[in-house]
């Protein structure tokens, strides 16, 4: 209770989270040590994120029951294999979990293209960016291949990134067309996206950031 106190006291932190999804156990949501845990957090305030995987939600549903007035976020969507077509009993379960929960009155959706970076020479910067990103995302293609057992799926060239549509280069009008056409599918209230990638110093992303900043965000404001 003294650590929550003491953290709750500072205004940016808005919840918590346990990356559940590293947890061998699919029900450790419902441990009494968590549990009694998690039951602390709503005197201060605090939202819990719920970080799980498909095979962990049936213990989400009843973990989220179990605390009728904490408000919780489910993150991610709990990842299902969507890409697969499985979408039973995932879809289902997160039915369950949405009934368990209380009612969303002040609703935020973040969301976003994975990698859009602002360039001035968007082909440049998309070559220089490729290698790093394929690096990235095989690295977690593979991280998830071992979590759930599913065989990773990597990404072989910078033709098959490109494809893919996963890192996206533009000058600032394009940024602003294509942030506009997904807040015209989804209504977004935040954008987000990854700015560093993986390997490349933080001068080479300040760069962009900037740009982005300056000539993209305030389209938006």
């Amino acid at each position: 209770d003294a650590q929550l106190e003491r953290f709750a006291g500072d205004k940016r932190l808005k919840g918590v989270r346990h990356i559940v999804q590293d947890e061998p156990d699919i029900r450790f949501l419902l441990g009494d040590a968590f549990m009694r845990g998690v039951g602390r957090l709503k005197r201060f305030g605090l939202v819990y994120d719920v970080l799980v995987y498909p095979k962990q939600l049936a213990a989400a549903v009843e973990f989220v029951r179990a605390f009728p007035e904490q408000p919780f976020v489910l993150d991610h969507i709990a990842e299902p294999a969507s890409a697969e077509g499985a979408t039973e009993p995932w879809a289902k379960e997160v039915r369950e979990l949405a009934k368990a929960g209380k009612p969303a009155t002040n609703l935020r959706i973040a969301g976003g293209y994975s990698w859009l970076i602002a360039s001035e020479d968007p082909e440049r910067t998309w070559n220089e960016a490729a290698d790093h990103i394929i690096y990235q995302l095989n690295q977690y293609a593979e991280w998830f291949g071992r979590a759930d057992g599913r065989p990773a799926r990597k990404i072989a060239s910078r033709e098959e990134l490109r494809a893919s549509g996963a890192l996206r280069v533009a000058d600032p009008p394009g940024c602003i067309a294509m942030i506009r056409e997904i807040i015209a599918e989804v209504p977004l209230t935040h954008y987000l996206s990854w700015t560093v990638p993986p390997g490349l110093p933080p001068a080479w992303a300040a760069r962009h950031i900037e740009l982005f900043a300056k000539k993209v965000i305030p389209a938006f404001r």
